[in-house]
């Protein structure tokens, strides 16, 4: 794992979820995973590339409860409150916003 995914986990551990929902045993899960990585130095547990598009959807999704969301649509919003013509850094131009 990344030390991004490592955190991404730690944040993700202290949120609430719905009982029962397909989030919560998704996070559940990774944090399993990242004890047992902890635990056990020489095994080093990779996320596939869909555990990871999840981490950071869950990320954004729960970005409320935790405050400490850094994707793209949150910096995206951020920048586009304080200073319009800075967009231009994620490819888009001021015209094609609506």
């Amino acid at each position: 794992m990344t030390p991004e995914e490592r955190s991404a986990i730690q944040i993700l551990r202290r949120c609430t979820f719905v009982p029962g929902s397909w989030d919560k045993r998704f996070v559940r899960d990774m944090a399993a995973k990242l004890d047992a990585e902890l635990e056990h130095e020489e095994n080093t547990v990779n996320l596939s590339e869909r555990q990871h598009e999840c981490l950071v959807s869950k990320i954004h999704r729960y970005r409320r409860q935790h405050g400490k969301c850094k994707c793209l649509e949150c910096l995206k919003a951020a920048m586009g409150k304080d200073n319009p013509h800075q967009l231009t850094m994620f490819g888009e131009s001021r015209e094609g916003r609506s």
